[in-house]
C-alpha cells in the first residue's frame, strides 16, 4: 500500500481523506471508533453538556427582563444524555460516510510496527502483516491519572464525567485547566455543588491573569468553590463516595464528594506501537519529534496530533493533517502556527490567538495593547451578556496586529476573525476600515482597533 495511517481521529481521518482527494491510496486503521477522542468522548459531547448547562441555568428568573418563573426547575438528565449521544452518533456516521465516499480503506484492530516497512494488524483472532511505503502515526492521547490514584470507582476521568448516570450532589475536580474549568462550570449550571482543588496559584495558569479573573469570578458566582495551592495527598475511594485529603497552608484538610474528576493533563498514545522497531526520536514525555512537514527522523514515517510536541488541540491536529495530506501527494508545503487559536468554553468564554504582549516583546516587537469592553457594545447589551472585553496586541511601530485575547460572549466565534487578521498580517487601520454589521459583537474588534489608533468613538 502507498500510505497507512494509524488512528482515525480528526487528524488521521482528515489526512486520509485529503491524501485520497489528491490521488493517494490510503489505508486507515482504527482500534475503537472513528472520530477519536474529540468526537466521541471529548470536544463534541463536552460542548453539548456545557450548552445544556447554560440553557438550564438560563431558566432561572430574570426580573431585569421582566421574566419570572414559579416552581422548581426540572431536568431529565437521561434525556440530556440521549440528546448528547445523538449528536455524537450523527457526526460519527458522517465521518464514516466521508471515509467510504473517498474510498479510504478503513480497517479495525490494533496495529504495531514490526520494522520500517511492515506492521502487524490484530483484529480479534485474525493477524495480518501489512507492507507500506509510508506511515502516519495519529493515535491521539488519553487522560493522565494521579500518580498514586488510578481511575476507578469514584475517581474518574473526563470521559466518565461526560456520562455520569445522574447529576452528582458534590463533584470534586482536581485541576483547573481547560477541562476542569469547563466541566466544573457545566455541572454547576446543572445543579451540582462543585469544588475545584488546584495545585497552582490560580485557574488556567497559562492564560493572562486579567482574562482568568473574569472567568474565576463568574465560577464563584455560580457557587463553585475554588481551593488553590492545595496538592492532593490522599484519596479514599469507595463504590459510593470519595474522600480527598489535600494540603493547604501546611495543614491537611479533608473534603468529601460523590466523585473526584481528575483533569491534570493528557498522555500521548505512543505505547504498544512498536516504535522501538522504528528508531524514532522521542521527547522525555514519549512524544514523537517532527519537523514542519510532520516528518520524523525516518523520512517515510510521519506523526500528527497529540502524539507530537505542542498543545493538544483538535484543530492543530486537523491543520497538520491537511498539510500532511498534500505532502503525501507530492506537494511542497508546511505547517504554520503563527496564529493558533485556543478556546476555553467557560462562562464567559475565553479565547486567545497569536502572541501575548509578553511573548511579543520577547520576540522583538514593540508591543502595545488596546481593548474594548463588551459592556459598551450594543449587541452585548441586548443579549444581556456584558461581562468581559476584547483585547488586541499590536506593534506600535507598524500597527500590525500580532495577537488577540477575548473573555466574553461568543469569544469562541470572534477569535476566528482575529486569527485571520493575524495570519494575513493586517493592521489596526485595516480592521478599523473594514465595515462590520451593526449591531454585532464583532463590532468590538473595530472598536478595539480604534482604541489602538487613539481614535475611539464608542468609549
Amino acid at each position: 500500500m502507498d500510505t497507512v495511517i494509524i488512528g482515525a481521529g480528526p487528524g488521521g481521518y482528515t489526512a486520509a481523506i485529503r491524501a485520497s482527494e489528491l490521488g493517494e491510496q490510503v489505508t486507515l486503521i482504527e482500534k475503537n471508533k472513528v472520530g477519536g477522542t474529540c468526537l466521541n468522548i471529548g470536544c463534541i459531547p463536552s460542548k453539548a453538556l456545557i450548552n445544556a448547562g447554560h440553557r438550564f441555568a438560563a431558566m432561572a428568573s430574570d426580573e431585569q427582563l421582566g421574566m419570572t418563573q414559579g416552581g422548581k426547575k426540572n431536568l431529565d438528565y437521561t434525556k440530556t444524555q440521549q440528546w448528547k449521544q445523538s449528536i455524537v452518533d450523527k457526526l460519527v456516521g458522517g465521518v464514516q460516510d466521508l471515509i467510504k465516499e473517498h474510498q479510504v480503506d478503513l480497517r479495525y484492530g490494533n496495529a504495531d510496527f514490526l520494522d520500517l516497512h511492515h506492521l502487524r494488524l490484530v483484529s480479534g483472532t485474525k493477524t495480518t502483516i501489512l507492507a507500506f511505503k509510508r506511515a502516519v502515526i495519529a493515535t491521539g492521547s488519553r487522560p493522565r491519572p494521579l500518580a498514586d490514584f488510578p481511575f476507578e470507582k469514584r475517581v474518574i476521568d473526563s470521559t466518565s464525567a461526560l456520562s455520569l448516570p445522574k447529576i452528582p450532589e458534590h463533584l470534586l475536580v482536581d485541576g483547573g485547566g481547560y477541562i476542569g474549568t469547563e466541566l466544573a462550570s457545566a455541572y454547576a449550571d446543572l445543579g451540582a455543588k462543585v469544588t475545584i482543588i488546584q495545585h497552582s496559584k490560580r485557574l488556567l495558569s497559562k492564560f493572562d491573569e486579567s482574562l482568568v479573573k473574569v472567568v474565576t469570578a463568574n465560577l464563584q458566582r455560580k457557587g463553585v468553590e475554588i481551593i488553590t495551592e492545595a496538592p492532593i495527598k490522599k484519596v479514599e475511594n469507595t463504590k459510593t463516595a470519595v474522600t480527598v485529603t489535600y494540603e493547604k497552608n501546611g495543614e491537611q484538610q479533608i473534603i468529601n464528594g460523590d466523585y473526584l474528576l481528575v483533569t491534570v493533563g493528557r498522555l500521548p498514545n505512543t505505547e504498544d506501537l512498536g516504535l522501538e522497531n522504528l528508531g524514532l526520536n522521542l521527547t522525555k514525555q514519549n512524544k514523537i519529534i517532527i519537523n514542519d512537514q510532520c516528518q520524523t527522523n525516518r523520512e517515510h514515517i510521519f506523526a500528527i496530533g497529540d502524539v507530537t510536541p505542542g498543545i493538544m488541540l483538535e484543530h492543530r491536529a486537523t491543520n497538520q493533517a491537511r498539510v500532511l495530506g498534500a505532502i503525501l501527494a507530492g506537494k511542497e508545503t508546511h505547517v504554520n502556527y503563527k496564529a493558533l487559536p485556543e478556546i476555553v468554553y467557560s462562562d464567559p468564554e475565553m479565547a486567545v490567538t497569536g502572541l501575548s504582549k509578553k511573548a511579543a516583546i520577547e520576540a522583538g516587537y514593540h508591543a502595545a495593547t488596546a481593548q474594548f469592553p463588551f459592556g459598551a457594545n450594543g449587541r452585548a447589551l441586548t443579549l444581556n451578556v456584558t461581562t468581559g472585553f476584547l483585547r488586541l496586541i499590536f506593534d506600535d511601530k507598524t500597527n500590525q496586529i500580532i495577537g488577540a485575547q477575548i473573555v466574553g460572549p461568543n469569544a469562541s466565534e470572534l477569535i476566528a476573525e482575529l486569527t485571520t487578521v493575524i495570519e494575513n498580517e493586517l493592521t489596526l487601520d485595516d480592521v478599523a476600515n473594514t465595515i462590520h454589521a451593526h449591531p454585532t459583537l464583532a463590532e468590538t474588534i473595530v472598536d478595539a482597533a480604534e482604541v489602538g489608533l487613539d481614535l475611539p468613538i464608542n468609549i
